[in-house]
């Protein structure tokens, strides 16, 4: 076994302490590159990685520390500290070679204008891709009164221009889908050109009455959904949202190198056979016994989403496992399958990520005044959840399942030794017995999570699949 494989083998080791990997790693007196492709290959099994990145302190290496120790703010969803990013300044400062990998990685961290400012200022935006994903990232922390000015500072191409201005429609939400396609067409490359060859857009034949995939920018379609919500509440109607994306191709799908890659990353393990056709049957079953009333699916805003500074082509069939762009079309063309094999009942429909747009602390406040009863099912702790919904003047229910493979490592989380796979089935007896008509029942459970929406509105209840809006709320960003 080389060197390389030795030290991989330690770092994942649960024999070692972090200062007894630490040390074997100074001993092997590996390059950067090196260093850099076993984060890369560590990554690949997410448990392992989380444990290693919480311990980045404990390393002398600086290259290795820092990039452990942002894979260490990913994973935990949180703002890179101050003395930390003082640390990737003077590093990225001292090693010209080494700044670009770091930077790089740096970028979907930064959380203010003052920190892009800094990184300016010190000279390290000549690099294109660098400077592109910088205007990028003020877009998304929606800083844009500095990125007016900096994109005035730096000299784009034309493709590079157009890309940045379909996201800055997509973030100022003042853009919609026919302005979006016109911008795509103009821009070179596969993925533009796949958008169009590849993908089904059927959302383009859903009747205006039902169509509310322009949500973000039409304030009146916004109202509406607001009212539809508010008037099954009081009515005390059944009412059912729920978001299908990239992820639930794995419920579309039998592809097994998906079904092990989701499984590791959602739940920690790969399941067996049994298991998960168990899952994936129960998963088909709800969708096609249950008639949503609104159903959030992948449109052009998730394909802008996901722009960056080079983007390969896409196709709906091959690599399932490797890129999420393959799943989105996958998910796209399979939806517009079940659909026209009357299989999947809706209502209205609306872009999948417009949960991050419109539902935040102070909307639920508000909705849960039109309630019975407010129920929340999710891997976050009961505490946690009675301290942001304390001013909540409404009975309360918590449903704490096992959380996210990613989210376990924190403190605000409920932790299991089994992951959710093992105990859905005793979640949806649960909400069997306690859900009823007039309760508001918010979910953020991930792929399984949609069941648990299928069969509150089964109960009575108004189920709304918020996703990562919780963490957002719990975080204090929503």
């Amino acid at each position: 076994m080389d060197k390389y494989k030795i030290l991989r083998f330690a770092l994942e080791s649960d024999c070692l302490t972090s200062l007894e990997k630490s040390e074997f790693f100074d001993k092997c007196n590996i390059g950067h590159k090196e260093s850099y492709r076993l984060i890369m290959d560590i990554m690949e099994r997410r448990t392992t990685i989380m444990s290693l990145a919480s311990s980045y302190k404990a390393f002398n290496c600086k290259y290795f520390r820092i990039l452990l120790m942002l894979c260490n703010y990913r994973f935990r969803h949180e703002d890179i500290s101050d003395d930390d990013f003082e640390e990737i300044i003077t590093f990225i400062s001292t090693n010209k070679k080494l700044s670009i990998s770091v930077l790089n990685r740096t970028v979907p961290l930064l959380h203010n204008a003052e920190q892009i400012e800094r990184i300016r200022c010190g000279g390290h935006l000549a690099h294109l891709r660098t400077a592109f994903n910088i205007a990028r990232r003020c877009l998304e922390i929606k800083e844009f009164e500095y990125y007016s000015k900096l994109v005035e500072l730096l000299d784009f191409d034309k493709n590079s221009k157009k890309k940045l201005e379909a996201l800055y429609g997509h973030y100022t939400q003042s853009t919609t889908t026919n302005d979006i396609e016109k911008i795509f067409s103009k821009i070179e490359g596969d993925y533009y050109s796949d958008y169009f060859s590849v993908i089904k857009h059927f959302w383009h034949e859903i009747p205006e009455d039902r169509n509310f995939i322009e949500m973000r920018s039409d304030a009146n379609k916004f109202k509406e959904l607001q009212l539809k919500i508010t008037d099954n509440l009081l009515k005390r109607k059944a009412f059912a949202f729920v978001r299908l994306s990239d992820g639930e191709s794995y419920g579309f799908s039998d592809n097994e190198s998906l079904s092990k890659r989701q499984e590791q990353h959602w739940w920690g393990k790969v399941l067996d056979m049994e298991l998960r056709s168990k899952i994936k049957e129960d998963f088909r079953t709800y969708l096609s016994s249950t008639t949503f009333d609104f159903v959030g699916v992948p449109t052009i805003h998730k394909y802008v989403h996901y722009i960056g500074f080079n983007n390969s082509g896409f196709n709906s069939e091959d690599e399932l496992d490797k890129k999420v762009i393959h799943r989105l079309s996958f998910m796209n063309n399979e939806i517009d399958k079940v659909i026209k094999e009357n299989k999947f009942d809706f209502v209205n429909i609306c872009e999948d990520q417009i949960n991050n747009y419109i539902f935040d602390l102070e909307y639920f406040y508000n909705l849960s005044k039109n309630a019975k009863r407010l129920v929340v099912i999710s891997g976050y702790s009961t505490q946690v959840l009675e301290e942001v919904t304390k001013d909540f003047d409404v009975e309360k229910i918590f449903i704490e399942i096992p959380t996210h493979n990613m989210l376990k490592m924190r403190g605000d989380t409920v932790s299991s030794e089994l992951p959710l796979p093992y105990n859905y089935n005793s979640i949806i007896e649960h909400i069997k017995g306690i859900v009823s008509p007039g309760d508001l029942c918010l979910i953020s459970a991930g792929f399984i999570g949609k069941m648990f929406v299928a069969e509150c509105k089964m109960q009575g209840g108004v189920a709304i699949d918020i996703g990562q809006v919780l963490g957002g709320i719990i975080n204090g960003r929503k």
